[in-house]
């Protein structure tokens, strides 16, 4: 992350932390193009719920993104994989899919931040997705070797009581 204004065509962020009821904090991407104006994946403003069918790509002040939330910009490793364009190349990519995304939103595989990703890099990726998943993988794994523990303890205890009759 930096600490800098943003320049058209860098790929930001917003930290939502209690984004209606969502019980964890998640980063929220979009597109700088300059003038305090971003374009970003998201459904509508005053949605009670989130709500993927009415989500578009849309072009926002830079205060309306950030919704009360700090400002981030996006800082890859050098060595990343992925060559990003220059920045008029990724806004005018990120303009070009403004209103045409309706209905299209997918948590796993096409939210704001594959968005962003793909404006800048053509590569439509999610970091956090991928570090859900890991975790939820971890998270999955331990379960499976707690439940087959307890359940061999306590197949184990049923034999002890049937060895003892």
């Amino acid at each position: 992350m930096i600490k800098r204004a943003p320049k058209p065509g860098d790929v930001v962020f917003a930290l939502r932390k209690n984004f209606k009821g969502l019980p964890i904090p998640y980063k929220h991407y979009g597109v700088y193009i300059g003038y305090k104006q971003v374009i970003h994946f998201r459904g509508p403003k005053n949605a009670e719920e989130i709500d993927s069918s009415k989500a578009d790509i849309i072009q926002t002040s830079l205060d309306d993104f950030l919704n009360v939330d700090e400002l981030f910009i996006e800082s890859l490793p050098e060595n990343f994989k992925y060559k990003p364009f220059k920045p008029l190349k990724v806004i005018q990519r990120a303009k070009s899919k403004l209103g045409k995304y309706k209905g299209k939103y997918k948590l796993l595989f096409n939210n704001c931040e594959h968005f962003a990703h793909w404006c800048k890099y053509d590569v439509p990726f999610s970091l956090q997705v991928r570090e859900f998943v890991n975790k939820t993988g971890e998270v999955a794994a331990t379960t499976a070797v707690v439940v087959y523990t307890l359940y061999k303890a306590f197949k184990k205890g049923k034999q002890d009581i049937v060895n003892k009759e």
